[in-house]
């Protein structure tokens, strides 16, 4: 009798173990692809912020700028006669109180 109860412990005791073991296998290889894919999304974001910052530089560029100033901005090059020039003159008495007036 004791041995029918040590044999069915055992056989009970070893299928536990089985499908433990079955279990344990089913969760590695599913970790593994979940795994897999957070590494490929990894890869593409790593390629999209490269592609980003590859076109970030492009645009902080400043012959870049310089041509969307004018171009769609409508922005002209700075000429000498746009400069007033504010202390030192009576002239540059006269535009400092007239720029003021207009703040």
């Amino acid at each position: 009798m004791l041995k029918i109860k040590f044999g069915r412990k055992l056989l009970a005791f070893g299928t536990l173990f089985v499908f433990g073991a079955i279990y344990q296998h089913n969760l590695i290889i599913k970790l593994s692809y979940a795994k897999q894919r957070l590494e490929l999304k990894k890869g593409k974001l790593i390629k999209e912020q490269n592609e980003l910052m590859k076109e970030l530089y492009q645009v902080k560029d400043p012959t870049k700028i310089r041509a969307w100033a004018m171009e769609q901005q409508g922005m002209k090059d700075l000429a000498l006669s746009h400069v007033i020039t504010l202390t030192g003159s009576k002239e540059g008495t006269h535009a400092t109180q007239k720029f003021c007036s207009r703040i």
